[in-house]
């Protein structure tokens, strides 16, 4: 009997050696920073999400979009950046193949539209920031640094108590435009508190939303789940006053990772978090506001081993649809089809995207198309063109498996980092060159 004793006795030691490890590295991580100090119903507006039923599986149909697990987050410059580069945080695997993989799940998010604007205008995924630091790209009234944590990999933004964070850019941003992020949190318990994460969209430029006098925003409240409370807009330029309640929990995301899309189509906003909708306001935006863009954090405290941070930032400007590209240029190229480090299966979250192109070619039976692959300059040139290659088929694929594209419309090529169209020297610059371009021929 008392073998087990002391077997279980060590177990809880164990377990609780391990919490306290994990709210210490976020705690003294965190703190090396000093602390600076309705009138109208949208009811309709706001999309409660899809449905807990939509069929996981489609029968009959190769599967090619793998879903990731949210709290094995492998971040690295190609995983969730529509990344084209295998070589940027990870060596090649002896397994890897190029083969893509039979994936059932992939019906999750097959009413996923949100699809990323073409042209990439911010990007930072903080791995050129020095730990502790406040990231140089960033700007804030109050205090945040970035830091790697024992719970999730790559390098993140921790935002700490009441600080508002906004990309360090010259001018507003325009009327269309999309952005991406993953948002983390660890250390939050099941009880009551007041810390919260605030989605802001503003007239100006200003560190928190008292400060622009006019703001939208979406309340994310996190103390006893993290929970989507609602979406609203303030002040003068709101000349319609509008609040919806949307009381949404998403039980993995909290103390886990999520993945947050945003699209501004000028008055009209649409935040997804994962593959689900939360909000589809269409008169949200008034005036000026969404002109500039904030992220403020409310009590969060990292002295409780309290922990929210983003990574894979990305802003992306919005532009014509993608029949009128074709039209017009002859060709489209996106950052939008993601891939893990490494590996040419395509993740869920590009659906939207690979969906549009079929959309096309099925619009307009004598398009023909060729795919090509490219990426940075990160790692040996001929396992970037080999991979570019591998991801350009897994494109071809999609469309010819997922959408019955007749696959003699569609040829493949791989460049590699040959053909840049942005400096391989900066973050943004590697962002914008790892991308999938269709060519009309």
């Amino acid at each position: 009997m008392k073998p087990i004793v002391l077997f279980f006795s060590l177990l809880l030691f164990t377990t609780a050696h391990a919490q306290v490890k994990i709210g210490r590295t976020v705690k003294e991580s965190a703190e090396r920073t000093a602390d600076n100090k309705v009138g109208q119903k949208t009811s309709e507006a706001v999309d409660r999400g899809i449905d807990e039923g939509i069929n996981q599986t489609i029968k009959g149909v190769k599967k090619v979009f793998k879903k990731k697990n949210r709290n094995e987050n492998t971040v690295g410059n190609d995983q969730q950046s529509g990344g084209m580069s295998g070589m940027d945080n990870a060596m090649p695997s002896d397994e890897f193949t190029g083969d893509t993989a039979i994936n059932p799940g992939f019906g999750a998010y097959s009413n996923f539209t949100f699809i990323p604007g073409s042209e990439t205008i911010f990007y930072d995924d903080f791995t050129t920031d020095m730990i502790g630091d406040f990231p140089v790209s960033w700007e804030t009234g109050g205090s945040g640094e970035v830091v790697t944590t024992n719970v999730y990999t790559g390098q993140w933004l921790s935002m700490l108590r009441r600080s508002g964070y906004m990309p360090a850019m010259k001018e507003a941003l325009p009327e269309n435009y999309t952005i991406e992020f993953d948002l983390a949190t660890n250390g939050f318990g099941k009880s009551k508190g007041t810390a919260r994460i605030f989605v802001r969209f503003l007239p100006k430029k200003a560190y928190s939303g008292g400060a622009a006098g006019s703001r939208a925003e979406l309340g994310i409240l996190l103390y006893d789940n993290f929970k989507v409370e609602q979406v609203s807009n303030f002040g003068g330029e709101a000349t319609t006053k509008i609040e919806n309640r949307i009381d949404r929990y998403f039980d993995q995301a909290f103390n886990g990772i999520i993945h947050v899309s945003i699209a501004v189509n000028k008055q009209r906003l649409r935040i997804w978090l994962d593959e689900e909708k939360v909000v589809d306001a269409p008169s949200l935006l008034q005036g000026k506001l969404g002109r500039w863009f904030l992220l403020e954090a409310f009590d969060v405290m990292p002295e409780k081993g309290q922990f929210a941070g983003i990574t894979n930032f990305r802003i992306a400007k919005a532009e014509r649809d993608l029949r009128t590209m074709f039209a017009q240029t002859g060709k489209y190229s996106t950052t939008g089809i993601y891939f893990n480090v490494d590996e040419a299966t395509i993740l869920p979250q590009s659906y939207a995207v690979v969906k549009s192109v079929a959309d096309v070619l099925k619009a307009t039976p004598s398009l023909k198309l060729k795919i090509v692959g490219h990426t940075d300059n990160s790692g040996p040139d001929a396992r970037n063109m080999e991979l570019s290659l591998q991801r350009a088929n897994a494109v071809k694929d999609a469309l010819v498996n997922e959408f019955a594209i007749d696959p003699d419309r569609l040829e493949t090529d791989g460049r590699g980092p040959s053909e840049p169209v942005a400096d391989n020297g900066q973050t943004q610059g590697r962002a914008k060159n790892r991308r999938v371009e269709f060519i009309r021929r």
